[in-house]
């Protein structure tokens, strides 16, 4: 949502970031992603057009991927075992649980 991504963005300029890219969904952010190669990517479980799954299954695949060793963040809002082992299985590197 827009009003996480304005947090999201404010946490990462107030330590000293200073350029954050955002995009509204998962089809976006992976052209972000593809323009922009970033040092690293926070992205969201829930996602419009292309889930958080689907989003981390292609930018971990060399073949197709921009950014193949890209280090994601994950944030969850409901943080279940099955989610959560899901990501860890497709090469998240680190996971949040919403509220932050």
């Amino acid at each position: 949502s827009l009003y996480i991504r304005r947090i999201v963005r404010d946490m990462l300029m107030r330590v000293g970031i200073k350029r954050v890219l955002e995009a509204p969904d998962g089809a976006e952010a992976l052209g972000v992603l593809a323009e922009s190669k970033p040092d690293l990517t926070i992205i969201d479980w829930d996602l419009a057009i292309l889930s958080g799954e689907e989003f981390i299954r292609l930018t971990r695949t060399p073949t197709t991927s921009p950014a193949p060793q890209v280090p994601i963040i994950l944030m969850l809002s409901k943080p279940r075992r099955y989610a959560v082992d899901r990501a860890v299985a497709l090469g998240v590197n680190e996971i949040i649980a919403k509220p932050f």
